[in-house]
């Protein structure tokens, strides 16, 4: 190789040329033939990766986990949760009733302590479809104003329309479980309703 095949070659040796340079100064020392070696990268780099034709692949976009959608809550668990505060809300317009008489103070209490004895049995039917316990910790109805006897007329309308609902979600399908448990419910609204009609029996 003479003076003029000399070049200046950068700090860091041939890996400092670029490819161009590179492949001038082999084609003028190689002998003929030579396979074109590539210049290696530079300390630390890898090279590219190369496509077929010498074109760089196209950037990918990074793959993303799918997002789970959140679960449906049943209709059936809104349901429970529902009656438990229906039926703890009956139980404090009977407490509510138990301190205007004293005549049936015994009856009306035993259906407060009934209505709760029923919230929990709805609770816990809740509970095993859900893993979850739900009760309300403070449940602070308005209790009706009017007199005691308006108040039972209310209450007796007032468990035949839960006797019916119930009646009807007993055989509305689903679980054998929830069938039995308010077709159970619904029997107990029908003998509350009664109850309150002995009430007015004996006060009137």
């Amino acid at each position: 190789m003479d003076e003029r095949d000399v070049r200046e070659i950068p700090e860091g040796g041939l890996m400092g040329l670029d490819r161009e340079v590179f492949d001038q100064v082999w084609r003028r020392v190689a002998p003929q033939g030579s396979p074109v070696i590539e210049p290696a990268p530079p300390e630390g780099r890898s090279p590219a990766p190369q496509a077929p034709g010498g074109k760089s692949p196209a950037p990918q976009a990074p793959e993303t986990s799918p997002v789970e959608a959140p679960p449906v809550e049943n209709p059936g668990d809104r349901r429970l949760q529902e009656l438990v505060l229906v039926y703890l809300t009956d139980g404090s317009v009977y407490r509510d009733l138990a301190r205007r008489t004293r005549r049936s103070v015994g009856e009306l209490q035993e259906l407060y302590r009934q209505k709760l004895r029923q919230a929990k049995r709805l609770s816990a039917a809740y509970f095993l479809r859900t893993g979850v316990r739900y009760w309300p910790r403070e449940v602070t109805p308005v209790n009706p104003p009017e007199g005691f006897f308006p108040a039972l007329r209310e209450r007796y309308l007032a468990e035949g329309r839960l006797a019916g609902r119930l009646e009807t979600l007993a055989v509305a399908g689903g679980e054998a479980a929830l069938g039995e448990l308010y077709a159970d419910l619904a029997q107990e609204a029908r003998d509350a309703a009664r109850a309150i009609r002995a009430i007015v029996e004996r006060e009137t």
